[in-house]
């Protein structure tokens, strides 16, 4: 039961009104740091019943209510393979549509999952700009694709899902071999590969995007992955393995403040951060891939708690947390495997699933009941639920 962009003064009066209204009283509203509502904050919450935002629309949310409990997924329910999912290699989901970006085809497709088990394409885009489109972010009307051999981002208008637009584009040196994006307020904050490199760029006009500040240091050698939280940008760096935490608050001035380098980040991958902790994967660890977890509590001095490596993580990539559950996909074991976060010094996985449409699964994104996986040899955007 969404509803669209509304300021958290406004939805705060909502959720009280609905939570009285429902018969839970004396509940804590308000959301935490990372944009979601833990039910572990709810006095008096009912069993079964979750209420969150999306980690990452902090500014103007939209919001959902999902009222079944947490459970683990493990069953597939929809897929669909087109030749504009050649190479799907990341996936954003918002409202009724996926939004997956694919590699070899150098597109970007949109898909309405508003049946689960029958997704169907709506529209696509491919251009010189998304040539090697690797990751992607969904933010209002527009999509901001990275594409590693266009050393690009570049703005789509999705406002129509069945003829996306492209409206804008950035390339400079400091983009090259461009890996992630993440959006957040006016600014895009973008890793790049081969500079070692976080870039920040202006999207206040989608048609103009202006690069406002970078920063590039020995520890963002082959930044990878990112994710970004009030003041602070986390940056997975492939071959400095390690988790480096930028302060953003001045964008024209990015500087780091904390870093943490261990074995079992060796290879840092994708980073995913809820409350007090960054959830980081490590593609060449020596144990044979490696979820690795860093409480980040003090930013100046991150300091690893928990790991976990299983075989279904051989050729692990990215990762989505909600609740007590972390989502990781692995591309040499071609698996979803989930994994209990509850305890983050000691995490446990509870359950794999792996199926030809998960051939070398790459991006996961998690909404609702459902996990979808963007597969890059399947060439799939697969449901499991």
């Amino acid at each position: 039961m969404p509803f669209d962009a509304v300021s958290f003064a406004v939805a705060r009066k909502y959720f009280k009104w609905y939570l009285e209204n429902k018969g839970v009283v004396n509940v804590k509203y308000d959301p935490d740091k990372d944009g979601y509502f833990d039910p572990k904050q709810l006095k008096g919450w009912k069993p079964g019943y979750t209420l969150y935002v999306t980690p990452f629309e902090d500014d103007a949310v939209p919001v959902e209510f999902d009222w079944a409990s947490a459970k683990i997924m493990t069953v597939q329910k929809g897929t669909i393979s087109t030749p504009d999912l050649d190479g799907a290699r990341n996936v954003f989901v918002r409202g009724d549509y996926v939004y997956v970006v694919a590699t070899d085809a150098d597109a970007l497709t949109i898909i309405d999952i508003s049946n689960p088990t029958s997704p169907v394409q709506k529209g696509t885009i491919s251009t010189l700009d998304l040539n090697g489109a690797w990751n992607i972010f969904v933010r209002g009307d527009y999509a901001y694709v990275a594409a590693i051999f266009a050393d690009a981002l570049t703005i789509i208008d999705i406002s129509d899902p069945t003829s996306p637009t492209q409206v804008g584009t950035i390339s400079t040196a400091d983009l090259d071999g461009i890996r992630s994006a993440f959006v957040r307020g006016d600014y895009a904050y973008v890793t790049a590969y081969l500079p070692d490199t976080l870039v920040i760029i202006d999207i206040s006009n989608p048609t103009s995007p202006t690069q406002v500040g970078s920063i590039s240091t020995p520890d963002l050698n082959g930044a990878c992955g990112i994710f970004v939280r009030g003041d602070y940008a986390y940056v997975g760096a492939l071959y400095a393995n390690a988790l480096t935490i930028i302060d953003i608050s001045d964008p024209a001035s990015p500087t780091q403040v904390g870093t943490i380098s261990t074995a079992d980040l060796n290879g840092a991958h994708g980073v995913f951060v809820r409350g007090d902790y960054a959830y980081v994967t490590a593609i060449f660890t020596a144990a044979g891939n490696t979820l690795t977890i860093v409480d980040i509590s003090n930013p100046t001095s991150p300091t690893q708690v928990g790991t976990i490596s299983t075989a279904d993580l051989n050729g692990i990539r990215n990762v989505f947390v909600r609740e007590d559950y972390a989502y990781v996909v692995a591309y040499e074991s071609d698996s979803l495997t989930i994994i209990d976060i509850s305890d983050p010094t000691s995490p446990v996985q509870k359950r794999a699933i792996s199926t030809p449409d998960l051939d070398s699964a790459h991006g996961v994104f998690v909404r609702g009941d459902y996990v979808y996986v963007a597969a890059f040899y399947a060439n799939t955007l697969t449901i499991i639920g």
